[in-house]
């Protein structure tokens, strides 16, 4: 029987080793499934050098340990350790790079890559900046986002050059900065160069080295230059400026706002447009100026009308200026009309602005028109009244409208109020052409008003002549009136001219040519029983309400004017021109009631008469006596003495602060006022006088005091220096 299993407790414990199997000797097919298992193989004894030198694992499951990633030593790799360190090498690579084959594709298969990349790179522009010596293009990913973003970090105070623009060699230069002082962006030029804006190529703004700004122009020699590049001649066509405002409120304003560069109050001016009516588009142009609070609307232009200093207000089919408060330039637009006038408004009637008298001007085809409108309400209708008129052919009307006193000429400065040439020597008042009433009923013909003082008539010769188509009987050529009532009249009665009263029982004075003046009482005016004169012509009675004085016995009084001077002294004053030859009478008054100064708020009363005759020798020769007939003073001595100056000129001594009357039967006589010192004739007979106090004055011989003095005194004292 074949021995076909020898059993393991039949063979001692290393009796079989490899050497002593041979190559083969133990065919697999011999050894059952299972049989050899890791617990019969003594550790280490399987080595390199006992296994094949060439082993066929077909179809056999070699299964090792998987080792940890990264792990680099010889112990055998499994699928799992390789696949692992696929998947770390690939790294989440995309799948069209995750072969070696799609990398080199990707690289255009350049075995020198690294060396084309190198030099590729060369070319880019750091992150860390550098130069770009080529054109630059951005583009964004999609739309509605960001193309480029510049930051710089800037510090607190610190400002940064987000973007700079220069020149080659850097001497043209700009750039896009934030400024953190005022936390704003800035964009311009930071060399000493323009900047300017342009569209299709050409230049629309510029802003020069100096700050001027030209629009539309390529340089701007002024502040702002504004040049239209438009040739249109139609209207809004060429429109070189223009401002929007976006509100829908009635009133509502945008404009130009002018200030100073210190800031001069609130500004210098303004200059804007008001909405006024949304709805009907209806605007206006406003100018306001500033000089300590704001002139608003020094101009205003409305509806084709101007207004200085308000806005003007509509006139039906007319355009006007509007001045101040109610005045009025227009010109028609479709007529031949101007005009001119005040305290008016149009808006379908002729309105006033106040309650004043309103007037207007109008200038026309038919001529000129003055009309007038008394006051009234303000807002009220006006009716006009037709003060002056000249028509196309110069022919002129005053007042056509019914007013009274139509017609005024007034000089203010004392000459010729109404001149009429020699060529033209009269006024003319045709048969009910012109009718310049009297303003009576009962007289007819010219009227003239002289309100306040007097009408003169003068000419070198026949200043007036009057005269009446009637020869015969009573007819008046002047007639007098107090206000409506007659007092008077100048006449002729059958060619005899006469003065007198013309209602009821009066009397008058008839002139009989050269003869004597014959009278005539009421009004029968004959030459009859009443005369003045010798033989006939004498008055019966004669009858007077007053004084009656003869030319010869006139007497003359003149005033001494002492008023401005101090009432604690007394004047010299000398009385001149007298004659030897005979006895003048000199007088003096002063009225206590008049001429008198004031201290204090007091009013210094006082009082004085005087009379002197002043007489020379009987066989004539110089004046030398002075007789005081009688010297008078009240409230205090008025004449403080009555003197010779130089033995033949008497003089007067009067208090200062007064007024004083004095005269005299020589008209020669004056009188002559000291107020300083005045020295007459020379050494050694020179002599001196002026004013003297009231204290020296008492302390003088001739002191006359404040006492009453009667009778005849010779005064012949001497005031040879009399002056303080």
């Amino acid at each position: 029987m074949a021995l076909t299993k020898i059993p393991g407790n039949l063979i001692e414990t290393g009796a079989i080793t490899g050497d002593v199997l041979a190559d083969g000797g133990i065919a697999t097919a011999k050894l059952a499934n299972d049989a050899v298992t890791t617990d019969k193989i003594l550790d280490a004894n399987i080595t390199h050098a006992k296994l094949h030198t060439s082993m066929d694992l077909t179809g056999k499951t070699v299964t090792v340990a998987t080792a940890a990633g990264s792990t680099n030593t010889t112990a055998a790799a499994s699928t799992a350790f390789v696949q692992q360190e696929l998947t770390t090498l690939i790294g989440g690579a995309p799948g069209t790079l995750d072969t070696l084959n799609e990398l080199a594709a990707a690289i255009n298969d350049d075995s020198n890559y690294n060396s084309t990349l190198t030099t590729a790179l060369a070319t880019k522009l750091p992150l860390a900046g550098g130069t770009l010596t080529g054109s630059l293009e951005v583009n964004n990913a999609s739309a509605g986002t960001t193309v480029a973003t510049f930051e710089g970090t800037y510090g607190s105070g610190g400002d940064v050059q987000l973007v700079r623009f220069e020149r080659g060699g850097g001497a043209v230069y700009g750039a896009i900065s934030y400024k953190d002082a005022t936390t704003d962006m800035e964009f311009g030029t930071i060399s000493s160069h323009a900047l300017s804006l342009t569209t299709g190529n050409t230049r629309r703004l510029t802003i020069d080295n100096s700050g001027n700004v030209g629009m539309g122009s390529a340089s701007a020699a002024n502040e702002l230059i504004v040049t239209s590049l438009d040739n249109g001649t139609s209207f809004g066509s060429n429109r070189m400026l223009k401002l929007i405002g976006t509100s829908t409120t009635d009133n509502s304003r945008m404009g130009i706002h002018f200030t100073g560069n210190t800031g001069i109050g609130n500004g210098l001016a303004i200059i804007e447009a008001v909405n006024e009516d949304q709805s009907a588009g209806h605007t206006s142009l406003r100018m306001h100026t500033y000089s300590g609070s704001w002139n608003e609307n020094n101009l205003v232009l409305k509806s084709g009308n101007v207004g200085i200093g308000l806005t003007p207000t509509n006139f039906a089919n007319r355009k006007s200026l509007d001045i101040g408060f109610g005045g009025k330039i227009w010109g028609h637009t479709s007529a031949t009309e101007t005009g001119m006038g005040s305290n008016f408004y149009f808006d379908g009637a002729y309105k006033r602005t106040s309650a004043n008298a309103a007037t207007r001007h109008i200038q026309d085809g038919n001529g000129h028109t003055f009309e007038v409108a008394v006051s009234g309400s303000a807002g009220a209708t006006i009716s006009w009244l037709n003060a002056l008129a000249i028509d196309s052919s110069g022919n002129t009307v005053f007042n056509s409208g019914g007013v009274d006193q139509d017609f005024t000429i007034k000089s203010n400065n004392s000459s010729t109020a109404l001149y009429i040439d020699g060529a033209h020597d009269y006024i003319s008042f045709g048969n009910n052409a012109v009718n310049l009433a009297s303003g009576y009923t009962d007289q007819h013909g010219v009227g003239i008003h002289c309100l306040d003082g007097y009408m003169q008539i003068s000419a070198d010769s026949t200043p007036l002549t009057t005269g009446r188509t009637s020869t015969a009987g009573r007819g008046a050529h002047i007639i007098m009136r107090n206000a409506s009532s007659v007092v008077g009249e100048i006449g002729d009665y059958n060619g005899v001219p006469y003065i007198g009263y013309t209602g009821g029982a009066g009397g008058g004075i008839m002139f009989n040519g050269s003869s004597i003046e014959p009278t005539a009482i009421g009004n029968a005016r004959t030459n009859g029983a009443n005369d003045i004169g010798s033989g006939n012509y004498r008055w019966r009675n004669a009858h007077f309400s007053n004084y009656v004085q003869a030319k010869s016995f006139e007497r003359i009084w003149n005033f001494l004017d002492l008023q401005g001077l101090d009432m604690g002294y007394f004047y010299p004053v000398s009385l001149d021109g007298g004659s030897a030859s005979v006895t003048q009478m000199f007088e003096l008054f002063k009225y206590y009631g008049n001429y008198n100064p004031s201290v204090g708020g007091v009013v210094q009363h006082g009082a004085c008469s005087l009379k002197l005759d002043i007489a020379g020798y009987s066989w004539g020769g110089n004046v030398i006596h002075n007789y005081l007939h009688h010297v008078a003073s009240t409230y205090r001595c008025m004449v403080g003495a009555v003197t010779l100056r130089g033995y033949y000129v008497p003089v007067i001594w009067l208090r200062g602060g007064y007024g004083y009357h004095w005269t005299s039967n020589n008209p020669n006589l004056t009188t002559t006022l000291y107020t300083s010192n005045t020295t007459f004739y020379s050494a050694p007979y020179n002599y001196t006088i002026g004013r003297i106090t009231d204290s020296v004055m008492q302390g003088k011989t001739g002191y006359l005091g404040a006492t009453h003095k009667y009778g005849i005194v010779a005064e012949d004292t001497n005031c040879n220096n009399w002056y303080t």
